[in-house]
């Protein structure tokens, strides 16, 4: 590689080569508007705007200053085709649901088809806003829908309900909350059959013997108890209502067992319906069913809404995990012997 020239021999070469010009424009009569400074202040000048402009230091910042343009270009550009573009639109309604199709069970519907319906966007537009003060979540929004499915379908009518929002978020709200404080029991309370005129727990001494009311963590609770307690803690059931229940259960029992235990179907809204682990097309508990296995005299649990494994999900007070409430599945007790068949449906909070 050639050597550079030194500082001293370009200062040399370019003042030759000014004065050269300035004899030429003197000779060609050049005025006075075209006259170039010659001056060694000038000269220096010149020289070092044109080390500056040749820099990669100048060079980077240009090309800093070009990208930069072009990004914003490219973001005015985008923006434009977005605020352009039409807004999305639901593809579908609740009603679309309201037929005998067994994939549009309420619990076999994907949440993202749910979300797809303008009933949907509507509803949570309204009530899962988050300037709202008493702000429903989106779960509750989508359980809304599926209980308004469900109603539609146990009715056979298909009907406009984008009004009825309120209603069926707050049933939503209801039916969610009862799982969400069973769930809050894991681990808590302690399993013992009833028995008698149901006074073989503290929930049924408190019933029925002005008893103390249960303490939520070491209190002796049965299985359906746990589903009436969770309902009474979260203000949706009244203890004069347990109490009449409990009561008309004594009074047919000298009658028949069987008696007895229908005073349990006031508890159930709507249809029941059977949950066949085998069947991939078998309607689903959602979140807040009340789950029965065979009846009631066997064991009632309640649907947390989840699946775990292709699962169905439930919070259950039984002889297992050392008569504690947990959380298991309806495949995993039916496994360990539970009763069947497995029946479910919305409960009349």
């Amino acid at each position: 590689m050639g050597k550079g020239r030194s500082s001293k021999q370009s200062e040399t070469s370019t003042t030759t080569s000014v004065n050269h010009l300035s004899q030429e424009q003197q000779e060609t009569g050049n005025s006075t508007s075209n006259f170039v400074d010659n001056s060694p202040e000038a000269i220096e000048a010149r020289r070092l705007q044109e080390l500056a402009n040749n820099s990669d230091e100048t060079n980077n910042l240009t090309q800093l200053q070009e990208n930069a343009s072009e990004h914003d270009n490219s973001s005015v550009s985008q923006y434009q085709d977005t605020s352009s573009s039409p807004e999305l639109v639901p593809s579908s309604s609740l009603r679309d649901f309201v037929n005998d199709k067994p994939e549009h069970d309420p619990g076999q519907i994907a949440d993202a088809a749910i979300k797809a319906t303008s009933e949907y966007h509507k509803w949570a537009a309204e009530f899962a806003n988050y300037v709202l003060l008493n702000r429903y979540t989106e779960e509750e929004v989508l359980l809304a829908c599926r209980l308004a499915i469900r109603e539609m379908r146990e009715a056979q009518v298909s009907k406009d309900v984008s009004n009825d929002g309120q209603t069926y978020v707050d049933l939503a709200r209801k039916q969610g909350s009862v799982a969400d404080t069973a769930m809050n029991f894991e681990g808590e309370l302690q399993w013992r059959g009833q028995g008698g005129i149901l006074n073989q727990t503290d929930f049924g001494k408190w019933i029925l013997e002005g008893g103390a009311e249960p303490d939520t963590s070491t209190s002796v609770l049965n299985c359906w108890e746990l589903v009436l307690y969770s309902a009474y803690k979260e203000g949706i059931l009244t203890k004069e209502r347990i109490t009449t229940l409990y009561r008309n259960f004594g009074s047919d029992l000298s009658t028949s067992v069987q008696k007895a235990f229908s005073n349990f179907d006031v508890l159930r809204k709507g249809e029941e319906y059977t949950y066949d682990k085998d069947d991939p097309d078998s309607p689903k508990p959602i979140k807040g069913d009340m789950v029965i296995f065979k009846d009631f005299m066997n064991h009632v649990t309640i649907a947390t809404g989840n699946t775990v494994g292709g699962k169905i999900e439930i919070m259950s007070l039984w002889t297992q995990n050392n008569k504690k409430t947990y959380k298991t599945t309806v495949e995993d007790l039916l496994a360990g012997g539970a009763a069947s068949p497995v029946k479910f449906f919305t409960p009349n909070w």
